[in-house]
């Protein structure tokens, strides 16, 4: 039995995932390219809406899409992938099991031997391999997508190569996407569409603040965790599927792009702001906003410049606001949508009407101007509590200044928002992302009357035992005592660059022996603010607050500076628990002990 088509009807005929499974192993043996033919027509069959929904692989306009590229011939198995469960990655990574697979090559769920934490891992088409000039742009692309650090992005970890096969190490989340999630429930209800869509503005924007442009923007690409947060993943890197040589190449999915792209080729914010417009209007009505069948028939409704109908004329419970939000997304011309995802953000529920009129160049109406604000009497009595209260506030900032400086008063450097994101990533690189149930985090000065960005973790709540009062928001560095198992300290400047790193090791009764923590894996320019091959090891040692097994010490002049740095760093267990940089007057007062 050789025809593709008898094992596809044969293959539809069977009870479970195994039965098929086992028909196709048998009926296909080692031929690879009959193997793809029969996966392609159960995938159809699975799926027969996504034929629009698979990402553009090596297309122009004109050319004819048979989505061949949401298939992987190298595959062993339709049910487990490239990857049997248990499989070892790079002598660091086990693989758990297989995600999914689509045109962007197969993700696995896997555990990072080394941090102890489950990560999620995307093996890209082996054909990326063959062309240098695609590898190097999807470098840069990773490049820029770490440097995305919100809650609501899927964080990109590294990239790795193994037996020619090259892959991303990136967050897991556990949940999932928003094309099944709409597929379940049919759309999302208004408060929660709002919600959603903010989130999903507030991540697009930090993404944007970085110059990354998504370009694949489609529901599939929206995680929905746990807790009902939307993550958007795949940052940057639906532009390895396209053809850079193509005088009109496109990467993405064609019923998720804006016209312009489709078209022309072209990306901009104003793209991706089209694509989330799509989004939207499909998790608020239920359905797409373009209903094509062929790519001949989207093309055309593009260039009839004819916009889709109006949410509430298929949907009548739809929120006016969230409407008018989306309508504007999908206007045709680039120059009629939101200037940005922040302007959007402000003519979503939630956001300032008068703000986002401002933001988007209009003349505020009589009506709205009237409706930003109220008007009121206040009596004496309430004018009073009012001076008592601010007379109070004064006092009680004057006699807190010295101890802790407000985080929204950062004089220059990155955001606050910025800093505590950058912190807790370092606290999850480290390994101890699954033990914070509280966080607090301040701006205090150093003796060296330098103002550092402090952020502390810990597996209960914090509580200050020398004032009883809870201490979330208000910290510094040493501030609250370091007694509980995996409590975690991270000190950075206003730059984002560290230069404390503290946990809580588990009781020294339970030494076994364990390697050093290997620093050199998370020590990068990118995350410290230095790269540790910068420096010299040094046999100098200052003792640390903290029990440790294995102690390391560097220092050296960074590169292009004139800047003398030493870096100190220890280990428990294998585990990390102290890092401290100095600088050359911090070094200098401290006391080594070799």
């Amino acid at each position: 039995m050789t025809d593709a088509k008898d094992i596809f009807l044969q293959a539809i005929e069977c009870t479970s995932p195994d039965e098929r499974t086992q028909l196709i192993d048998d009926a296909c043996g080692d031929n690879a390219d009959l193997r793809s033919r029969v996966e392609a027509l159960l995938a159809a069959h699975d799926d027969p809406d996504s034929y629009l929904e698979r990402p553009a692989a090596r297309f122009d306009i004109t050319a004819t899409h048979d989505g061949s590229g949401s298939n992987l011939s190298d595959s062993s198995s339709s049910h487990h992938g490239r990857f049997l469960p248990g499989t070892k990655i790079d002598g660091r990574y086990r693989i758990v099991s297989m995600l999914g697979r689509g045109g962007m090559g197969e993700v696995y769920r896997a555990d990072d031997l080394r941090l102890g934490q489950t990560v999620a891992l995307k093996f890209l088409p082996p054909e990326l391999a063959k062309d240098a000039k695609r590898l190097e742009y999807f470098h840069n692309e990773v490049r820029l997508a770490r440097q995305i650090a919100h809650p609501n992005v899927c964080r990109v970890y590294d990239i790795g190569e193994v037996d020619g096969q090259h892959f991303i190490s990136m967050e897991y989340i556990d949940g999932e996407d928003l094309k099944t999630l709409l597929h379940r429930i049919g759309r999302l209800p208004n408060d929660k569409g709002s919600q959603i869509a903010q989130q999903l503005c507030a991540g697009l924007a930090a993404a944007h603040a970085r110059g990354v442009l998504h370009r694949d923007l489609k529901p599939a690409n929206i995680m929905i965790d746990g807790q009902g947060h939307a993550r958007i993943t795949d940052f940057g890197l639906a532009t390895v599927s396209g053809d850079g040589e193509n005088v009109i190449g496109m990467s993405g999915t064609p019923a998720y792009m804006a016209p312009e792209q489709l078209l022309r080729g072209q990306t901009s914010v104003q793209s991706d702001i089209y694509s989330l417009g799509l989004i939207l209007y499909e998790a608020i009505v239920g359905k797409p906003a373009h209903v094509a069948e062929s790519l001949d028939q989207l093309r055309q409704f593009h260039e009839e410049s004819s916009g889709p109908r109006k949410p509430s004329s298929i949907e009548g419970s739809v929120d006016p606001v969230i409407e008018r939000a989306i309508c504007r997304c999908l206007e045709h011309s680039p120059e009629d949508r939101p200037k940005s995802v922040s302007e959007l953000s402000l003519h979503l529920p939630g956001g300032d009407p008068l703000a986002a009129a401002l933001a988007g160049g209009e003349l505020p109406s009589p009506e709205l101007l009237a409706a930003s604000g109220e008007s009121g009497v206040i009596t004496k009595a309430f004018g009073l509590c009012l001076l008592a209260v601010t007379i109070v506030g004064i006092v009680l900032i004057a006699f807190l200044s010295d101890r802790v400086v407000n985080v929204n008063r950062v004089p220059s450097g990155k955001s606050p928002e910025f800093l505590k994101y950058r912190g807790r990533d370092i606290i999850e690189q480290l390994g101890y992302g699954d033990a914070i149930d509280d966080v607090a985090v301040g701006i205090h000065e150093t003796k060296s009357r330098s103002l550092r960005f402090c952020l502390r973790t810990s597996p209960a709540t914090f509580q200050d035992t020398r004032r009883t009062v809870s201490v979330s928001n208000y910290v510094w560095f040493d501030g609250t005592p370091w007694h509980t198992v995996s409590m975690t300290g991270v000190e950075l400047d206003l730059n984002g660059n560290v230069w404390q790193f503290r946990a809580v090791p588990p009781d020294s009764k339970l030494m076994t022996d364990a390697e050093p923590f290997s620093w050199d894996s998370v020590v990068t320019k990118n995350a410290f603010g230095l790269d540790l091959s910068e420096l010299k090891r040094a046999t100098w040692k200052i003792a640390p607050p903290v029990a440790f097994d294995h102690l390391e010490s560097w220092d050296g002049t960074l590169p292009g500076t004139q800047e003398r740095v030493y870096v100190q760093a220890a280990s428990f267990q294998g585990r990390p628990v102290y890092w401290r940089r100095f600088s050359e007057v911090e070094f200098e007062r401290a006391s080594t002990i070799s």
